[in-house]
């Protein structure tokens, strides 16, 4: 067996012609191939608080979706986050005033404990949550949604959380 040079050259400048025909190829079906870019929305408002309902908004814009649909499941998915977030905050702060009130020990491993306890809590309690309105804002070719609680359920939420505690004045904690 002979080494043939040319048959060597010949593979390979078949091997190049592939291998361009390739990324022009590639090149091709990325510069043509549509770009959705998906970034955090544009919150219409903070929590909205009233009497009965916590509540939270959030618009994402026409083009950050495929599809109108996708858009508005994009704006129900940020709200119910942004909700989320307000509720947790909400129920450990009442827990901090709970703990300096009763004149218990700086505990972090309880406090730990306790703050993933509310976000276990705070999940469970958003699947209850429903859409109170949606709308387009045509002018920012938005899609908008406002999710809500009823402020009842936040409060047995809280209620049956601090229930569950051992008692705060020990001092073995």
């Amino acid at each position: 067996m002979g080494y043939n040079a040319e048959s060597v050259l010949n593979k390979r400048v078949i091997f190049m012609k592939t291998a361009v025909v390739t990324h022009i190829a590639l090149v091709a079906t990325l510069l043509t191939t549509p770009v959705v870019v998906i970034a955090e929305p544009r919150w219409v408002s903070e929590p909205n608080y009233d009497t009965h309902y916590n509540g939270a908004s959030s618009c994402v814009n026409e083009q950050q979706a495929p599809t109108a649909a996708m858009a508005e499941q994009m704006a129900l998915t940020y709200a119910r986050r942004e909700l989320a977030q307000s509720l947790a905050v909400q129920v450990e702060t009442s827990f901090e005033q709970m703990l300096t009130a009763t004149g218990s020990p700086n505990n972090s491993t309880i406090k730990r404990a306790v703050k993933d306890h509310i976000q276990i809590e705070t999940s469970a309690l958003l699947r209850g949550s429903r859409v109170a309105a949606k709308w387009r804002d045509r002018s920012q070719k938005q899609i908008c949604v406002w999710v809500v609680l009823q402020q009842q359920q936040v409060e047995q939420m809280t209620q049956r959380l601090f229930a569950q505690l051992p008692p705060l004045s020990d001092q073995s904690l």
